[in-house]
């Protein structure tokens, strides 16, 4: 889904960037995030638009050592193919833009991508489907 804005004073739905959201995107997978050889992952919890993915690969760009850059909006992560010492300077851009990126371990990312499911909301609509299913089978038609 992506961000929209109506006129230039309204409010994001999904963000809280000052400027309209960008261009239509497809749908990303809920897949967790996966680092390969020689990538990390940071989760940027601020990171929720293509504005701010746009923001984030225009303020990188320039680094020297950053050879690939992939973003997952759904789960607010970032992974990136870097050198040893191109990533404290990465780091240092994202905190001054206002985006904080906190490192992740394959385990974690995991965890972080399971942990948007709503799981409530989905037992709680599983038990009120199966109460209605109940109470249908189980009262007479009374109209």
């Amino acid at each position: 889904m992506a961000c929209r804005m109506e006129s230039p004073t309204a409010s994001h739905s999904c963000c809280s960037h000052p400027s309209p959201c960008g261009a239509e995107r497809e749908p990303e997978q809920a897949t967790p995030a996966q680092a390969g050889p020689g990538e990390v992952i940071w989760r940027i919890e601020a990171m929720d638009c293509t504005t701010e993915e746009n923001e984030i690969r225009h303020a990188l760009r320039g680094v020297a050592g950053l050879n690939d850059l992939r973003f997952q909006l759904s789960s607010r992560c970032l992974i990136l193919k870097a050198e040893a010492g191109t990533l404290e300077e990465a780091e240092r851009i994202l905190r001054r833009l206002g985006y904080p990126p906190q490192p992740l371990s394959a385990a974690t990312s995991q965890t972080a991508a399971a942990a948007v499911v709503p799981w409530r909301r989905l037992i709680a609509a599983l038990v009120l489907a199966a109460g209605a299913e109940a109470i249908h089978w189980l009262l007479p038609a009374s109209w």
